[in-house]
């Protein structure tokens, strides 16, 4: 069983599980949201998640484990996103943060705007072995730490037009880094 590829213009609706070996998997549900329904799992078994949605909903799990990195990329160009407590269009809530593992997170990527974190628990970030990284590169993007502090392993924030922290920000084992004019 290799990895898979699932495109889709309006969404993808997780039903099953779905296990894959020895490739990546991409998961493209353009302009629409991406669910993973109680109690199921995407599991690539070590090897990476890729994922693009207007939106996420874990209520399963997603499992990049033994090695496997996963990185979300914004459907729409200069979508918002809310991280933890923060609202925004792309949305994970810190419970559905730690229905996550995999050794490197990434939230943002080419399309990703405005991109706000708030609380962030430390039981929310636990499953990320390796670094998180928070990407806002859209044109004039910021990622905004707000609201609540958050707790990271190891943390990336990246920013087209800066990095503004409000709250405090740490990180619980490893680095810190931050990048307010990403290109």
């Amino acid at each position: 069983n290799k990895g898979i590829t699932v495109q889709a213009g309006g969404g993808i609706i997780v039903f099953q599980h779905i296990n894959t070996y020895d490739s990546d998997s991409l998961f493209n549900a353009g302009a629409g949201p991406l669910t993973i329904h109680t109690p199921r799992i995407i599991n690539t078994h070590g090897n990476l998640i890729q994922i693009t949605a207007e939106d996420i909903t874990i209520q399963g799990f997603l499992d990049a484990s033994g090695g496997g990195a996963i990185s979300i990329d914004c459907g729409v160009p200069g979508q918002t996103v809310g991280l933890g407590d923060a609202a925004g269009k792309l949305n994970l809530e810190g419970g559905e943060i730690e229905k996550i593992t995999a050794t490197g997170l990434t939230i943002g990527e080419q399309n990703c705007g405005q991109t706000t974190v708030s609380n962030i628990l430390n039981a929310h970030s636990q499953n990320i072995d390796g670094i998180m990284t928070i990407a806002a590169r859209y044109d004039d993007a910021q990622v905004v730490f707000d609201g609540a502090p958050s707790t990271f392993n190891e943390l990336s924030a990246v920013g087209d037009n800066g990095v503004i922290v409000n709250v405090p920000v740490t990180t619980d084992s490893r680095g810190f880094y931050l990048d307010g004019d990403a290109e």
